[in-house]
């Protein structure tokens, strides 16, 4: 009978084999498993502060402005200035015009009226524009002769202004025109004519061309003197007129002197009554008692930062004192219609940019700029916008480029407040717009 000390009881804890629980086994150190846990957690650890790094790194995209006004814009005079363009001349033949600009006000635009002496002057460009002065020179000479003493006896005999003729005697071409411009002398005009042209005739058809090549459609030039009532135009091509002699600089010279010295001849006087007005710089007188009293006048004003040139014409006044008196209210009322259009106000808004945290930012200009605008003129204005970063208040966003006839200029447009790089948090937290630079959007 074996001995019951020498065999283990079924039920003694010792003799009962070990039963591992349900599930993962436990790991021990050393293990397979740890390892692979303690990787596992150092990876996220290490992808996670790498995108932390990257998100700290990554080139934010650049911030896209916003234009709130018009990108193109064109200004014209304001219509209630111009509506001011009125002179009261009692329903005479009146215009008025600026150099350079190819507008004019009148009360009797287009209607041919004789243009007596004014004529002179059509005929010293015609003259000019087949045989041009150098510039700086008084042009070539001319010897007087027994011709030019029968000009000035046929002159006479039809009650025609005249100078003498010292037969024999040279005169350049500048003395010529001073002649037939400043103290009127017909002899002169129709001499300077034939010595251009050879003969009326030839003046005639030169004349008509010259006209035509500057759509003067109501001139009509008969003879060079102005002592034909055939010679006529319109007082806005009389404006015309004005401005292509004070285009020649040697005319425009001529029409200014109050008077000039000629060998042989003397001092001779400018016929222009407003020689001597401030900022008159010309031009003709005309008279005929058929027509009356003419005057075609300029004068320089400066209006804002621009020199502007008014030529006006005033046709058919009774006597030289009504001339005179209406063509200085012309002139004196010409700057009435010429306005000064803001172009750009100074700290205007023109644009936004919105920051990479949503916030809105302003753009705006620097300073102001303005055009001084003639009738008919127009300015314009164009507004580009470059792209932002960050950056302090005043940061360089754009620039306004300005045209008018007076010049260029350009307005830079500017940040109104800083613009700040997001931190840290928000870039962890705005993955999207973080990475955007790395992607182009």
């Amino acid at each position: 009978m074996p001995d019951a000390s020498t065999e283990p009881a079924a039920s003694s804890p010792a003799a009962r084999p070990a039963i591992a629980p349900t599930g993962t086994p436990a790991a021990r150190p050393g293990s397979r498993r740890g390892l692979r846990i303690g990787l596992g957690v150092t990876l996220a650890a290490v992808l996670a502060g790498g995108y932390v790094a990257a998100c700290a790194l990554a080139p934010l995209p650049d911030l896209e402005p916003r234009l709130t006004v018009d990108a193109e814009q064109t200004f014209r005079p304001d219509p209630e200035i111009s509506a001011q363009r009125t002179v009261n001349q009692q329903s005479k033949p009146t215009a008025l015009g600026w150099v350079g600009d190819s507008g004019a006000w009148t009360n009797d635009f287009d209607t041919p009226r004789q243009i007596a002496s004014i004529t002179k002057l059509v005929t010293v460009l015609v003259c000019l524009d087949a045989k041009p002065v150098e510039a700086g020179s008084d042009g070539p000479s001319y010897a007087l002769t027994e011709r030019d003493a029968e000009i000035r006896r046929t002159v006479l005999e039809s009650d025609g202004v005249v100078a003498d003729v010292p037969v024999g005697r040279k005169l350049t071409t500048r003395q010529f025109i001073e002649l037939a411009l400043l103290p009127s002398a017909n002899n002169y005009a129709i001499g300077y004519a034939e010595r251009v042209f050879g003969s009326n005739t030839g003046f005639q058809k030169a004349a008509s061309e010259w006209a035509a090549k500057h759509e003067l459609k109501t001139l009509r030039i008969s003879e060079p003197s102005g002592l034909s009532e055939k010679n006529v135009a319109s007082a806005v091509d009389l404006v015309e007129v004005g401005r292509l002699a004070l285009a020649d600089p040697l005319v425009a010279e001529v029409v200014a002197e109050p008077w000039a010295d000629i060998p042989g001849i003397g001092p001779i006087m400018n016929s222009n009554p407003l020689i001597g007005d401030a900022n008159v710089v010309g031009l003709k007188t005309g008279t005929l008692s058929s027509v009356g009293y003419n005057l075609l006048a300029a004068r320089k004003d400066r209006v804002g930062d621009r020199d502007v040139v008014s030529i006006a014409v005033v046709l058919g006044r009774p006597d030289r004192s009504a001339r005179t008196r209406d063509t200085r209210a012309v002139l004196r009322d010409a700057p009435k219609a010429i306005d000064e259009v803001a172009l750009v106000e100074a700290d205007a808004k023109v644009g936004t940019v919105r920051t990479w945290q949503g916030e809105v930012v302003e753009l705006r200009t620097t300073r102001a700029a303005s055009a001084v605008l003639l009738p008919d003129e127009t300015a314009s204005r164009h507004v580009r916008l470059g792209a932002l970063g960050a950056g302090e208040a005043g940061r360089a966003a754009g620039v306004i480029r300005t045209e008018a006839p007076g010049g260029k200029s350009m307005v830079p447009v500017v940040t109104a407040r800083a613009i700040e790089r997001p931190d840290l948090w928000w870039r962890v937290t705005h993955p999207a717009t973080a990475f955007e630079g790395y992607f182009g959007g």
